[in-house]
């Protein structure tokens, strides 16, 4: 049976079928980023405290989750191999953000990156791992490194599209939102075989900028999409300010 989308909510992990339902608490700190396995039965989140980030497993159906990163180091934004025995991740522990790697049970994380990354999605084929990478302009291009370890190389096809966190990876290719300054919005599709940019659906607002607003079913008929629908900021005065 297929698994609902997770979903980030405030400081906790839902998930939304027929009814939502909250699986994770942890109190005061924030959880965030959740990815199912490939096998549908665990969710992988990261969990922010006093501005350091850790791992945490926890099963589909709830209860206790299991932290799997090490504290010498914070680690963030995760996601699954193919086949559910790994876990890539960002980490700062080299002084820069590089895309670690470490097995799914815990236990020691290697380096992947080494020239700078901002967030992981391997192939389905286990071969190779893509990544976003941020560029002088300020946005984040597409790279990949092969899951042994390799040369660092950029897809150039995605070079002229600031890509944010709204983004994945089938074995058709990669599928993703861009920043646009003018314009609506807009889900593109990269074909491997191809190597050709294609519009798949205008969007009619804005996707929500900075988390993950975008995901393809694994039979790759259905996407999903998270839009901005209002955006509210209030004016607040205190009195007696010392």
């Amino acid at each position: 049976m297929a698994h609902p989308y997770p979903f980030y909510k405030a400081e906790y992990i839902w998930v939304d079928g027929t009814q939502p339902v909250q699986i994770t608490s942890f109190g005061k700190n924030s959880a965030g980023s959740p990815l199912w396995s490939p096998d549908g039965l665990r969710l992988v989140f990261d969990v922010w405290s006093s501005g350091a980030a850790n791992l945490f497993i926890v099963d589909s159906h709830g209860g206790a989750p299991r932290r799997v990163s090490s504290d010498r180091f914070e680690s963030w934004m995760p996601a699954w191999s193919h086949d559910g025995g790994w876990i890539y991740f960002t980490s700062r522990d080299s002084g820069s953000r590089e895309i670690w790697g470490m097995p799914a049970t815990g236990g020691a994380a290697s380096q992947l990156t080494h020239g700078g990354a901002f967030e992981a999605r391997p192939s389905p084929d286990g071969r190779t791992i893509y990544y976003t990478k941020g560029t002088s302009a300020g946005c984040c291009a597409v790279w990949c490194i092969p899951v042994g370890g390799g040369p660092e190389l950029p897809v150039p096809e995605l070079a002229q599209f600031s890509i944010d966190r709204s983004w994945g990876v089938i074995p058709e290719g990669i599928y993703f939102i861009a920043r646009q300054n003018q314009g609506q919005q807009s889900v593109r599709f990269f074909s491997f075989a191809t190597r050709q940019v294609v519009e798949i659906q205008r969007l009619g607002k804005d996707p929500v900028w900075g988390f993950p607003a975008v995901a393809l079913s694994s039979d790759g008929r259905r996407l999903l999409t998270v839009q901005t629908d209002r955006e509210v900021n209030d004016l607040m005065m205190i009195t007696n300010f010392r």
